[in-house]
């Protein structure tokens, strides 16, 4: 996977030097490859929270953040 990501960056920026193709295209096609890497790393992370949540046996209606604060003051 890590290789055909920088294989297509690596090809997109080749065309880049090329006068025929639009930069504002290849810079677009850039973003967009950052935007899917990044919304891919957070959807990761929260499957990986949501199963540690499980394996620890947390339960979403249980969590009550305001009853620990009461409890530190």
């Amino acid at each position: 996977m890590r290789n055909n990501i920088k294989a297509e960056a690596q090809k997109i920026l080749n065309q880049a030097q090329n006068d025929q193709h639009d930069k504002f295209m290849l810079l677009a096609k850039l973003m967009n490859m950052k935007e899917n890497l990044l919304l891919q790393i957070f959807k990761a992370s929260v499957y990986r929270k949501l199963v540690v949540w499980k394996d620890l046996n947390i339960q979403l209606e249980e969590y009550q953040s305001y009853t620990v604060v009461e409890k530190v003051k």
